[in-house]
């Protein structure tokens, strides 16, 4: 079934099923209107937590177009050698690779053993 994008909300009551299939299966979105106004905008569950990700992303790091732009000019210039490696900088949290295969990391005091125990 071809459900335009933007349709009334009596309309989307009657084809609500096709709708979410369609969303499920294909992405995209459908602006609800009310009396000729979009109200609301229907998407997948999937998009709803990607955006929400997204804005907590965001949230979470205010200036990272700013940082994502040093990282590309110390790409071009090569600084980026002397930037820490990962195995570096997750040890500062305690972590250390047990499992180089699958990428499996640890705690390190769960491999450390006290004596007696």
């Amino acid at each position: 079934m071809n459900i335009p994008t933007t349709l009334s909300i009596t309309k989307a009551r009657e084809n609500i099923f096709q709708m979410v299939n369609h969303l499920n299966r294909q992405g995209g979105h459908y602006f609800l209107t009310q009396k000729g106004e979009t109200k609301a905008v229907l998407i997948s569950r999937d998009d709803f937590e990607l955006w929400i990700e997204t804005l907590d992303v965001l949230d979470q790091f205010p200036n990272l177009e700013k940082e994502i732009s040093k990282v590309d000019k110390d790409i071009k210039t090569g600084t980026y050698q002397k930037y820490p490696r990962l195995e570096e900088v997750l040890s500062d949290y305690g972590l250390m690779l047990v499992n180089e295969k699958k990428k499996k990391y640890e705690t390190v005091s769960s491999k450390v053993k006290t004596k007696g125990k």
